[in-house]
């Protein structure tokens, strides 16, 4: 295992190198990944034993983290999927919180954990709609902004908050083919209220295979 420097308090300790291929299976709507990059999900962040400092590469994190993880505030106590959240959202980089959110909302998940699975959801939400309004975009087109927003407020419960983003989806010009079935999929999902995990494999036409997503 590579030892890594600290940036947040120069700490330096031995972290586990992860190479996870892509693909693997289909994803689910929310682009969680199938096979083995869905198993090394815990993985996804290191995590300094010293400050708590969770990242992708804690030698790499950016300037000013070293002051954030010695406030009072830094939720060291917590997963370091929300730790990740909050050092991104204090650094203005809301987008990429809201990621961190939703990955904490698969471990939750995993957990069985129905109730923070719920709350990570809603402040992912809350994130991107920060982000949004910073000129931070989350996913690579609108379109899949509203497809993946439509998923993660159907998983949290929040059925009809769903049901509108998938229709505001629908009204944008221009839509690829899948990301419109998915939008209309999650209306009916949202109209039948369930708040289960579904993946893109139950589309007509879905595409094979997956991608892992992660903060780089």
């Amino acid at each position: 295992m590579p030892i890594r420097k600290c940036a947040g308090c120069g700490e330096e300790s031995r972290q586990e190198s992860v190479h996870v291929p892509e693909g693997g299976g289909a994803p689910d709507l929310d682009t969680r990944p199938g096979g083995e990059a869905r198993a090394a999900l815990e993985r996804w962040v290191e995590v300094c034993p010293g400050c708590g400092l969770a990242a992708p590469e804690i030698e790499a994190a950016v300037e000013g983290v070293g002051e954030l993880v010695r406030s009072e505030e830094f939720p060291r106590g917590e997963h370091p999927f929300r730790r990740q959240s909050w050092l991104l959202d204090q650094l203005g980089q809301h987008a990429d919180a809201g990621w961190s959110e939703l990955y904490l909302a698969w471990h939750c998940d995993d957990a069985g954990d129905r109730a923070g699975a719920a709350g990570a959801r809603m402040r992912a939400i809350t994130c991107w709609q920060h982000g949004k309004s910073h000129g931070q975009n989350f996913c690579d087109s609108m379109g899949e902004e509203f497809a993946l927003a439509a998923d993660v407020c159907r998983r949290a419960g929040l059925f009809d908050e769903a049901g509108e983003t998938g229709l505001a989806g629908l009204e944008l010009e221009g839509l690829p083919p899948v990301v419109e079935e998915v939008l209309r999929f999650q209306l009916t999902l949202a109209q039948r209220r369930d708040d289960g995990a579904h993946t893109v494999a139950e589309l007509r036409q879905a595409p094979q295979g997956g991608t892992r997503v992660r903060l780089d």
